[in-house]
C-alpha cells in the first residue's frame, strides 16, 4: 500500500487528494482520514457508502488526483458490487478507488472485471514473521517480515536491524499497517538519530503486546 501512495504523489497527487477510509462492520464507528493518518471527521459505518462514492464521483480540489483508499473492505465489497461495477465500467477519469480486503471471490462479476484495462486485482501473501519451515536452523529474529521492517525503515531515512524488528513485531504485531505507522511514530521519536533501538521501541511502545496508538502533533 505505501508503494502504491508514494507512485500517487511521484505522478503529481497532492496530500489533500489522498483520502483513507477504514471500513469497520455496520453500527461501528469508523473513521476518515488524511494521509498525515490524523481523524478528520467519525461517521456512522452506515453512511460511509455515500462518502466513498461521493469522493469518487467529484474531482479533487487539490491537484491533478484523488486516490480513495478503503483499508478492511471486505463488507464494503459485499455490500456495493453493483455500484462498484458501474464505477469500474464508467470511472471518473483523474480518481483512483484502492481497496484492501482479506480475499476476493473469482467467481463474482467485480472480480472478473478487473481485467487489467478497467482495474487489477494484486493478490499479496502474509509475510512469514519466523523462519520459514524450509530455511532449518535460523534464529527467530531471520524472517521475511523483519526483512522487510528493515527495509521500511529506510522509507523513513532510519535504520533498524532484523533483531530489533523482531521487538517490534512482538510489540505490534505481525499488520504491516500497523508496524509502518510505529515506524513512522519511532521515527519522529529518535528524531535526528539514525538507529532506531530496543530501547526506543520499550519507550515508545512500553509492555502491551499491541503497543500505544501516539500521535505527534
Amino acid at each position: 500500500m505505501s508503494e502504491i501512495k508514494k507512485n500517487f504523489f511521484l505522478n503529481g497527487g497532492e496530500e489533500q487528494g489522498l483520502i483513507v477510509f477504514h471500513g469497520k462492520e455496520p453500527g461501528n464507528k469508523k473513521s476518515i482520514e488524511s494521509f498525515d493518518g490524523l481523524a478528520i471527521d467519525d461517521v456512522n459505518a452506515g453512511v460511509s457508502t455515500c462518502d466513498i462514492f461521493g469522493e469518487l464521483g467529484t474531482s479533487s480540489m487539490f491537484g491533478k488526483y484523488k486516490l480513495v483508499v478503503v483499508e478492511n473492505a471486505d463488507k464494503f465489497l459485499e455490500v456495493n458490487q453493483q455500484k462498484l461495477l458501474e464505477f469500474v465500467e464508467t470511472p471518473f477519469n483523474s480518481n483512483c478507488l484502492v481497496l484492501n480486503i482479506g480475499s476476493l471471490d473469482r467467481r463474482k462479476k467485480i472480480a472478473k472485471s478487473l481485467n487489467g484495462n478497467l482495474g487489477i486485482h494484486i493478490e499479496c501473501h502474509a509475510l512469514y514473521d519466523r523462519p520459514a519451515p524450509w530455511e532449518g536452523n535460523r534464529p527467530e529474529y531471520e524472517s521475511e517480515l523483519t526483512k522487510w521492517i528493515v527495509l521500511q525503515a529506510r522509507e523513513y531515512e532510519k535504520v533498524i536491524n532484523q533483531k530489533t524488528a523482531f521487538t517490534l513485531i512482538e510489540k505490534a504485531g505481525n499488520e504491516l499497517a500497523i508496524i509502518d505507522k510505529q515506524l513512522e511514530v519511532l521515527s519522529l521519536y529518535v528524531g535526528d538519530r539514525k538507529q532506531i533501538t530496543e530501547e526506543d521501541i520499550w519507550n515508545v511502545l512500553g509492555g502491551g503486546t499491541q503497543g500505544k496508538d501516539l500521535s505527534f502533533t
